[in-house]
């Protein structure tokens, strides 16, 4: 699986603080990132907290927007839950977008990645109302890390079901990618 190449630096950028020198070409750039909000769901910035795997509560700040979905790829982050929808073209799910919880959850992803309360253990469940089973493939990037790394998924049954995957560390950002909708195959990779 090849890494989402846009996502590091977007996350990067989001976690440092910005220089005197640089005020001008931030604020540009968050301008931007602004105006993009305004047709995708973005992450806004602010503070959360993320269990570290010593027990410490960490808070990160995001110090600019970046979106959720980018690339047909869904950006995670701890204490999220989102609603994807998108189109199927070729048995591939593509042309993502985040949506407001609908009242029909067909052919809808719930996706929703959290920590227990003062565990490091990381846990995403996606929910599937699509009537086909859905393989997608993930990449973590673990705290203060600068690149992501591959980790296993498995297919997640049809027609309401849920498929829940459990690290047992913690993980500041989950990228979801290459959904598919598949037949009777369950795969794990």
């Amino acid at each position: 699986m090849t890494q989402p190449p846009r996502l590091v630096p977007l996350v990067a950028v989001a976690l440092l603080s910005v220089v005197a020198s640089d005020r001008p070409r931030a604020q540009d750039s968050a301008d931007r990132a602004d105006q993009s909000c305004d047709r995708v769901q973005c992450y806004q910035p602010g503070s959360f907290p993320v269990t570290l795997d010593d027990g410490r509560q960490a808070n990160f700040d995001l110090k600019v927007v970046f979106p959720i979905v980018k690339k047909d790829s869904v950006s995670m982050l701890p204490g999220n839950t989102v609603f994807v929808k998108g189109s199927v073209v070729e048995g591939k799910l593509v042309n993502l977008s985040v949506i407001e919880k609908p009242a029909d959850l067909k052919d809808v992803l719930q996706i929703r990645m959290w920590q227990e309360p003062g565990k490091a253990d990381t846990y995403l469940v996606v929910t599937n109302h699509f009537h086909e089973n859905v393989k997608y493939a993930a990449a973590m990037l673990f705290p203060q890390a600068e690149e992501f790394h591959s980790t296993s998924s498995c297919a997640v049954l049809g027609n309401g079901r849920s498929g829940y995957e459990h690290w047992p560390y913690a993980i500041f950002q989950l990228v979801l990618s290459d959904f598919a909708l598949q037949g009777a195959e369950l795969p794990c990779y």
